[in-house]
């Protein structure tokens, strides 16, 4: 069992990842279009649409130049999507 310590020192590595990213993690504001279950319940219709979408980051799997990110909304949807960095 992880103690408080080890779990905010986690937290803040997690943090900072993030920020190396380039990304805000504590954004203003959002401009969200969709809610996850929306597009899990109407994936076909909405395929090749942007949409954008708001949550926190419930996990991250990294595997060289690909991620996997699982993202959590308000109504506790969860939502998984891949980013692949391509040079």
């Amino acid at each position: 069992m992880a103690t408080m310590k080890e779990l905010r020192e986690e937290r803040l590595r997690k943090l900072e990842e993030i920020k190396n990213l380039g990304l805000n993690p504590y954004p203003a504001k959002t401009e969200r279009t969709a809610m996850a279950g929306e597009i899990v319940n109407n994936f076909d219709s909405m395929e090749g649409s942007e949409v954008k979408i708001a949550g926190r980051i419930a996990g991250i799997r990294k595997f060289g130049k690909l991620a996997f990110i699982v993202l959590r909304d308000f109504f506790q949807v969860r939502f998984s999507f891949l980013l692949r960095l391509k040079i």
